[in-house]
């Protein structure tokens, strides 16, 4: 009698015993994984912090003694690396920098308004949904990549439209930076619209 018993309570333990080695190998690995997950986090921020540090480092002789403020702001031309007279003008690079962002949201913000519109006011259920996984693809593409598109395609179509000598220039970043911008300023958009909905039926901010 007590075989019998031994027999058939032999498979039911089995199960029991791989429950708690499946449960002690958790708990010592979640600790672990917690650690780990810690040292990722704080990785990054002393990564940024060390890019912080050697800019400032490499540019502190510059800052505290060479550099004169209204040169800086006003001047075009950008010469760090002259034996005979440095110079560290960001008038340029202002201009240029100030200059794509107006073009890009001159092209970006109609298209990305007029997207939305269609997506949340004219577009079917199973269409609309269709769109938002595309235009979340397209907000989620890199930079490097959009930039090799605007090297590699829109550059020479530039050249052969326009007769410019180079394909790398305002337009081509306009251009770039308005396709980047496009599907974040229609992702927005619908978020703020579906905010305003659910607010107007009661919904409640958590």
């Amino acid at each position: 009698m007590n075989d019998l018993r031994s027999i058939t309570e032999a498979p039911a333990a089995a199960p029991r015993r791989s429950a708690r080695l499946i449960a002690a190998a958790l708990a010592l690995s979640e600790p672990l994984v917690e650690w780990t997950i810690r040292l990722c986090g704080w990785s990054a921020i002393l990564f940024v912090a060390a890019i912080f540090f050697f800019v400032f480092r490499e540019a502190a002789p510059v800052l505290c003694g060479e550099l004169n403020l209204r040169e800086f702001f006003t001047s075009p031309n950008w010469i760090p690396s002259s034996e005979v007279r440095p110079q560290y003008g960001i008038l340029a690079l202002l201009i240029g920098t100030l200059s794509v962002t107006g073009l890009a949201m001159l092209l970006a913000v109609p298209l990305g308004l007029g997207a939305a519109v269609y997506i949340s006011e004219f577009c079917s259920g199973k269409v609309r949904e269709t769109l938002k996984v595309v235009i979340e693809l397209l907000a989620t593409i890199p930079s490097i990549v959009w930039g090799f598109v605007g090297y590699m395609v829109i550059g020479p179509v530039i050249i052969e439209v326009t007769g410019a000598a180079v394909g790398i220039n305002l337009l081509n970043g306009g251009i770039i930076l308005a396709l980047m911008s496009v599907p974040v300023i229609v992702l927005v958009l619908l978020m703020q619209r579906y905010l305003v909905r659910g607010l107007t039926f009661g919904a409640v901010r958590g």
